[in-house]
C-alpha cells in the first residue's frame, strides 16, 4: 500500500510538471487555461470548448480559441485587438522596419525616382535605337508599379524654345526601364509581363502633349537596384516628323516625373 502511495505520488509530480492546466483535467499543452471550465476530462476538446482556452506549447506557441497553434500567436475567431493610443477611425496597424507596430492612417505611399537632364531625340532616331535620359528609379526587393509622366514638346534650334508640329507631323515616342545606363541593350527583364513600354503622341498641330503610364517591375536581386529610363524607337511610327523632341525625359519640365508605389 505504501508503495502504491509514493509511485502515484511520483507520477503526479511528473504529470504536473510536463503539462499545466486551469480549470481543466485534460491539459492539451504545456500550459492550458480552459475559461469557461467546459472541457471533457479525456479526449480533445471540441471546436466549441477550445473557443475559450488560452494556450502554450512546448514549442512557445501560443493559442487563443485554439489548443494547437502553429504560429508564435494563433488566434481562432473573434476579433483582435491592438491599443496603444496611437489608434483611429480608418487607421491600419503597420510596423516599422525593426518589427514595432503602431497605427497609421490609409493611404498610398509615394516614392520618387530622380530626374536627369533630359535628352533632345531626333526624328532620324532608328526603331531599335534608344536614348539614356539621365533618369532612373532606385527600386528596394520586392514589386513595384513605376510611373512616368513626361512632357512631349518640339524644340525650336532658332530661339530654344518650343515650336508647333506641322498639320501633317504626328510623334509617337516610346519609354522603358533598362538595367545599366548610356547603352540600350532592351527593357529590363525585371518588368513583369510583356508590356515593357511606356510610350505617347505628339500630334500634328500641337506644341505640347504627355506620355502618361506605368510598368510592373519586381527586383528580386536581394539588393535596392537602380533601373534607368530611356527613350526612342520613333521611326517605325513618326509620320512627316523633323527636327527633334526638346529635353524629354528629365528636369527641364514642371509635368516630369517619376514615382513608384509598392504592390502585391
Amino acid at each position: 500500500m505504501k508503495k502504491t502511495i509514493v509511485l502515484t505520488a511520483v507520477l503526479s509530480s511528473v504529470l504536473t510538471f510536463s503539462q499545466v492546466g486551469i480549470d481543466t483535467q485534460n491539459p492539451q499543452a504545456k500550459f492550458h487555461v480552459d475559461g469557461a471550465k467546459d472541457n471533457a476530462p479525456t479526449g480533445v476538446p471540441t471546436a466549441s470548448q477550445q473557443a475559450n482556452d488560452v494556450v502554450i506549447t512546448s514549442a512557445g506557441n501560443v493559442g487563443i480559441g485554439t489548443v494547437t497553434p502553429a504560429n508564435k500567436l494563433t488566434v481562432k475567431g473573434g476579433k483582435f485587438q491592438y491599443t496603444d493610443g496611437t489608434e483611429n477611425n480608418n487607421f491600419v496597424l503597420t510596423a516599422n522596419p525593426s518589427g514595432i507596430a503602431s497605427w497609421k492612417p490609409i493611404g498610398l505611399t509615394l516614392n520618387p525616382g530622380t530626374l536627369g537632364a533630359g535628352v533632345d531625340i531626333p526624328s532620324t532616331v532608328t526603331a531599335n535605337n534608344y536614348y539614356d535620359t539621365g533618369s532612373y528609379v532606385d527600386l528596394p526587393p520586392g514589386k513595384y508599379m513605376v510611373t512616368c509622366i513626361m512632357l512631349l514638346s518640339k524644340r525650336n534650334v532658332a530661339t530654344g524654345g518650343s515650336d508647333i508640329t506641322a498639320p501633317n507631323e504626328t510623334w509617337w515616342l516610346r519609354t522603358t526601364f533598362q538595367d545599366i545606363p548610356s547603352v540600350y541593350t532592351g527593357p529590363s527583364v525585371d518588368i513583369m509581363g510583356t508590356n515593357t513600354l511606356i510610350s505617347g503622341l505628339l500630334s500634328s498641330n500641337s506644341y505640347y502633349s504627355l506620355i502618361n503610364g506605368s510598368v510592373i517591375i519586381s527586383n528580386t536581386s536581394g539588393t535596392t537596384k537602380r533601373y534607368y529610363y530611356f527613350a526612342g524607337g520613333i521611326s517605325a511610327s513618326t509620320v512627316n516628323a523633323t527636327g527633334s523632341l526638346k529635353s524629354f525625359g528629365g528636369n527641364v519640365f514642371g509635368e516630369d516625373n517619376i514615382y513608384y508605389q509598392a504592390v502585391n
